[in-house]
């Protein structure tokens, strides 16, 4: 029954927002080519992050107010104006099957070396090297090899901006269809107030996709940019290993209304709940690694080179 099922949900979240686990049993994922398939073996390994987010002083993150560049909340204002339903389809119709180019990892992590994130008020460094920052600490904190790539790949889809538009908000002058916290389109309902900057809410003018309540999370359709980029050509491409967790991470890492705020629970299946765990363990390492100090890519290439042959190995498109 309905209520029951609500009642349920409740008692995850909560065990999963209060009762964080320290010891996590998840599965051993196949490595055949082409296949993401779940085996009986279990895995045990410690899920305590390195990070506390109240060490790291988590209140100089994400400030958006009056203090904000001009130039975060331009982008802000254009997303709000822009993203909708429609816009997903078109882009989903534009981008997919890739048409775009063939390259390897490395060949289109090369491209992100110069590459600065508008909607970002925490950090202007390339964007290849808060990737490496994140990479760098999952692996301090000995998380699993999936997880560590994870972490590196997850702004990879920024690449959109080499070959979009300035008419999609696609380039690295025009950003709001590449970057930016991410939202639900096409509910029908109004846009969530624990957006930033919730005054831009208004221009927002949508079309209801409609979803059935728990519908799950990965049938909903959310403001594209360079996480639904890269998830769809992980998904797309045959060579890609990663475990559905890791494609979650990617997919979802930049809505936070959902994994920060709560929003959106109404769709959620039981599933989902351990995409939420993965995704919210994982902003620990997106949010509180970022400082000036550049790390060494180059000394680090090997390691990492060494997970993509085991888990994207070979060019994608």
């Amino acid at each position: 029954p309905e209520d029951v099922f609500k009642t349920s949900m409740g008692v995850i979240e909560w065990a999963l927002a209060i009762c964080v686990p320290t010891v996590l049993a998840g599965r051993v994922y196949s490595e055949s080519p082409g296949v993401v398939a779940a085996s009986d073996e279990i895995f045990v390994f410690s899920a305590t992050p390195s990070i506390n987010a109240s060490e790291a002083d988590a209140a100089t993150f994400r400030i958006y107010d009056e203090s904000t560049s001009s130039t975060v909340r331009d982008h802000y204002h254009a997303m709000r104006l822009w993203q909708n339903a429609e816009f997903y389809d078109a882009q989903m119709n534009k981008h997919f099957p890739p048409n775009k180019a063939r390259m390897t990892i490395r060949e289109a992590f090369d491209l992100l070396d110069t590459f600065v994130d508008s909607s970002d008020p925490d950090t202007s460094m390339p964007n290849s090297a808060h990737m490496f920052q994140s990479a760098e600490s999952a692996r301090e904190a000995d998380h699993p090899e999936w997880f560590i790539l994870t972490c590196l790949l997850h702004d990879l889809g920024k690449v959109l901006g080499v070959w979009g538009l300035d008419e999609d908000g696609q380039t690295e002058d025009t950003q709001w269809g590449l970057t930016g916290d991410t939202w639900v389109v096409g509910t029908g309902q109004p846009l969530p107030e624990a957006l930033v900057f919730p005054q831009f809410n208004k221009l927002n003018d949508d079309t209801r996709v409609g979803y059935e309540p728990h519908c799950g999370i990965h049938n909903l359709k959310f403001a594209f940019g360079h996480d639904e980029y890269l998830y769809q050509v992980l998904k797309t491409n045959p060579n890609v290993h990663l475990p559905p967790q890791a494609l979650s991470v990617i997919r979802l890492h930049s809505c936070y209304v959902w994994h920060r705020d709560g929003a959106y629970r109404e769709y959620m299946t039981p599933e989902d709940y351990d995409d939420l765990y993965w995704v919210q363990t994982f902003n620990e390492f997106d949010l509180y690694t970022k400082h000036d100090e550049l790390p060494d890519q180059e000394a680090l290439w090997p390691y990492y080179q060494e997970l993509i042959d085991k888990y994207v190995p070979g060019t994608l498109e």
